[in-house]
């Protein structure tokens, strides 16, 4: 890292600022524009007071702030600046017309004044009101106040919630006593209970509870509108002067202010309709015929002549082509002739049907069978979608060991395998890294080749049958073979085979599982240089870690997702927890070769290779928060790799890095760590670089926000700000890495820390990003425990070509 020196600021950078400053002047002027009278709405300030823990302010806050309740927000900013206003007025009052101009100004990029509105300010007052008052909290309260300086006008709500109403009692008043029985089974896994605060929220979901219980059991017809809640707020106070009713409403408000927490009493109530065709939600239907149409098309029709027809275990199929075996939707359709309708049985076969990716469209229709009033019969349409599809991918890469890389990648991929939905996809890519040396002459120095298939089964295969399934969401078993060829032409050659046999599932809508019983990889390393052979020599952690050696055992992953893509929130989580570990079984296995050859033979010797062991844990959290036109990422990263048994180190492709695109992004891939290590030879392209660890924490904070649309929307242009934060770690200490190794009593000065801006081009599809970043905190710097942003000098040359990093990548980092 450079020292900071003095500099003279380039004509260029002063052109720059001056272009700034006009744009920040004239973007400031877009008062000039209002008509008389009128006021620039410029910003909303909420103060929130009442009995809230910091968690529950938060939550409101950004509730109230919601443009469902606040109905006027202030023109969006880029850099403080209200670029999107600014341009409105370069297109409707400047008039502004060239191809540039024209380009710029698409109506997506643009964006009217906001006219301050007495009257919405009043209703988004009252609107205040009505959400505090769904959340429990009664007796709330909202003034606000307008202040306007030089036709720019800002808002302060004083929003007090009072104190929110909790339940006391819970009874329930239903007429009908089979479905009093019905809900009384279920009252266990109520929503609501005593003590809990009144939410609308919450008696919505309750609704749909019962609602679904009900339906559950062969009420077809009813619906959530026949429960209802009878909310009694009873109070004596309110008979303290019957003749003053002002008087009533003040003793009511002091008494519940002298509460804790003031008490409400709920009644669930179900009544029977007293109209006829109102009976229906009240009688319980049971499933009579189930036809399917497995390849019908939008212009078809039921009761096409042409149709061939067969019976498989009271199912009716009714096609042109056997697209499918019968076997294969037998298994999926969840509710059978001759049961009582079940609302999660027929949302079970939709989403399993669609889960199976043979079909474009999915429909499931019930429909009363005539002359029998407590029947139903089920007609499945299923229209066909595309049945394979092929892909070819170019790919471009720089890292800091080769100036530039390329690849194709060539993707297959077959939904209805044997006629059994069946999934098999497989790719071919291979690739080149070209370098350079004194002489700028480009040579290979690296080719790769690489395979994998996999075929996916839509069902769980196993010895044992596994009952209720239908609760397992797209439920399937995995089973996946791959090579790849690797050729570092002045260094090594090394070889793998893979291949694994699984499951994976969803629990819930937010939960899902990926379990690996059996996987395997051998990887074999030959083709090895002189130059790199001395280089092994000098460095037995890395000649361990190189190894030929076979990997096998278990995997397993458990994902926690709150993000629900049919309801955008402002906020939500991700966390992922990975378990990976190989020696158990292979062990066995070699114990099992010893016994039955009488120690004569063992895995090594049948294979050539060494059994690697070791356990690995690894942790991904992310809590994204969300605004319209911006968005706030925070990220924790840990994982840790142990070695056991016969293994001293980790294989080298399961060994944790740090730098790249999607990790520290002021350090290239590979470039930073162990610990506070430097490898003299970074930049030397003689040298194979082998930064690697076996314990890794990290951490990310990024802010995303919108800069304007182009060519009509086709594309958003975004922009980031970032810091990163972490590094690896060994947990014993080498001697040919001094520092590299895990130390309490330095682990703050062994944390690198880097920042940056990002540019996006937002395809909606897929995203291409370009970041600029460089380090804050170097682990291997002994001054100032790191810090080095005394040494910025953004404006030296010099000092950007060794400081500023460039990452090219497509997709989000995380």
């Amino acid at each position: 890292m450079s020292k900071y020196q003095p500099h003279t600021v380039p004509c260029r950078s002063i052109l720059f600022v001056v272009a700034l400053a006009a744009l920040l002047s004239a973007s400031c002027s877009n008062t000039r524009y209002l008509n008389k009278g009128q006021s620039l709405l410029v910003a909303n300030k909420v103060n929130l007071q009442g009995e809230l823990n910091s968690t529950e302010k938060e939550d409101i806050r950004n509730s109230l702030n919601s443009p469902s309740v606040l109905l006027q927000t202030p023109n969006r900013k880029f850099l403080k600046m209200r670029v999107p206003l600014w341009l409105y007025n370069q297109k409707y009052k400047e008039k502004k017309s060239s191809w540039f101009w024209n380009w710029l100004l698409t109506e997506k990029n643009v964006e009217a004044p906001v006219i301050y509105d007495s009257l919405k300010t009043q209703r988004s007052a009252e609107n205040m009101v009505n959400f505090l008052n769904n959340q429990g909290y009664f007796y709330a309260s909202v003034q606000y106040t307008p202040r306007v300086k030089r036709r720019k006008t800002s808002i302060t709500y004083n929003v007090n919630t009072g104190k929110s109403f909790i339940i006391d009692t819970i009874g329930y008043d239903i007429a009908d006593t089979a479905i009093a029985n019905i809900v009384g089974a279920g009252k266990a896994a109520s929503l609501l209970k005593t003590g809990m605060p009144f939410k609308v929220e919450t008696f919505s979901e309750e609704q749909d509870r019962i609602t679904d219980l009900i339906r559950n059991a062969g009420y077809f017809r009813f619906g959530s509108d026949y429960v209802k809640f009878v909310v009694d707020t009873f109070n004596r106070d309110v008979f303290h002067n019957l003749l003053n009713p002002f008087e009533n409403i003040e003793q009511v408000y002091k008494s519940a202010s002298q509460e804790r927490k003031p008490t409400l009493n709920v009644t669930v109530r179900i009544e029977n309709p007293e109209d006829s065709t109102g009976n229906d939600a009240f009688r319980r239907f049971s499933i009579n015929h189930i036809y399917i149409y497995p390849d019908y098309s939008f212009s078809g029709s039921p009761t096409d002549s042409t149709l061939q027809q067969i019976n498989r275990r009271n199912l009716t199929f009714l096609y042109h082509k056997p697209i499918v075996r019968p076997r294969v939707l037998y298994r999926s359709v969840y509710f059978h002739h001759g049961e009582l309708y079940s609302q999660d049985k027929y949302n079970y076969t939709v989403n399993k049907l669609n889960e199976l990716g043979v079909w474009r469209f999915v429909t499931v229709d019930m429909d009363t069978v005539p002359g029998h009033p407590d029947l139903l019969d089920s007609r499945i349409f299923l229209i066909p979608g595309k049945k394979q599809e092929a892909g070819v991918e170019l790919e471009a890469t720089n890292s800091t060991d080769y100036i530039v890389g390329g690849a194709l990648n060539l993707t297959y991929r077959n939904k209805n395998i044997n006629r059994s939905a069946n999934l098999l996809s497989a790719s071919l890519k291979g690739g080149i890294e070209l370098n350079s040396r004194q002489n700028r002459n480009l040579f290979i120095q690296a080719r790769e080749f690489s395979g994998q298939a996999n075929i996916s089964f839509p069902r769980f295969i196993t010895p044992w049958r596994i009952r209720d399934v239908g609760r397992f969401s797209n439920a399937r078993t995995n089973l996946a073979l791959g090579f790849n060829y690797l050729d570092r032409l002045r260094f090594f050659t090394l070889s793998s085979f893979s291949g694994s046999f699984g499951y994976d599932w969803d629990e819930t809508a937010y939960k899902k599982w990926i379990l690996k019983p059996f996987s395997f990889e051998y990887t074999r390393l030959f083709h090895v240089t002189d130059s790199f052979e001395n280089q092994l020599n000098l460095n037995p952690f890395l000649r361990n870690s190189l190894q030929s050696t076979f990997i096998g055992g278990v995997g397993a992953s458990f994902i926690f997702n709150t993000q629900d893509p049919l309801h955008p929130q402002r906020s939500f989580n991700y966390v992922r927890v990975n378990l990976d570990e190989s020696g158990l079984l292979l062990k066995g296995i070699d114990a099992t070769l010893k016994g039955i050859s009488g120690n004569r033979t063992d895995f090594r010797k049948l294979t050539s290779v060494g059994i690697s062991q070791y356990v690995k844990l690894d942790a991904d959290y992310k809590h994204y928060f969300n605004r319209q036109h911006s968005s706030f990422v925070a990220r924790i990263y840990g994982g840790i790799g142990i070695p056991y048994g016969g293994s001293d180190v980790m294989p080298y492709i399961k060994q944790f890095t740090a730098g790249g695109p999607n990790s520290m992004r002021a350090w290239r891939l590979r470039t930073l760590g162990p610990g506070s290590y430097l490898d003299p030879n970074l930049n030397n392209p003689n040298v194979f670089i082998d930064q690697t660890g076996e314990l890794k924490l990290e951490g990310n904070l990024e802010y995303r926000f919108d800069i304007f649309k182009l060519f009509g929307g086709f594309m958003m242009l975004k922009g980031a700000l970032f810091t990163d934060m972490g590094n690896i770690w060994n947990l014993n200490p080498n001697p040919y890495k001094p520092g590299a190794e895990i130390r309490l009593n330095r682990f703050y000065q062994d944390i690198a820390v880097g920042s940056g801006i990002g540019l996006r081009l937002d395809f909606s599809y897929a995203v291409i990003r370009l970041d600029f970043a460089t380090p804050l905190k170097v682990p291997y710097e002994p001054r100032n425990y790191g810090w080095i942003v005394d040494q910025l000098a953004p404006f030296d040359k010099e000092w950007r070509k060794r400081n500023i990093i460039v990452n090219f990548a497509v997709g989000y980092p995380f």
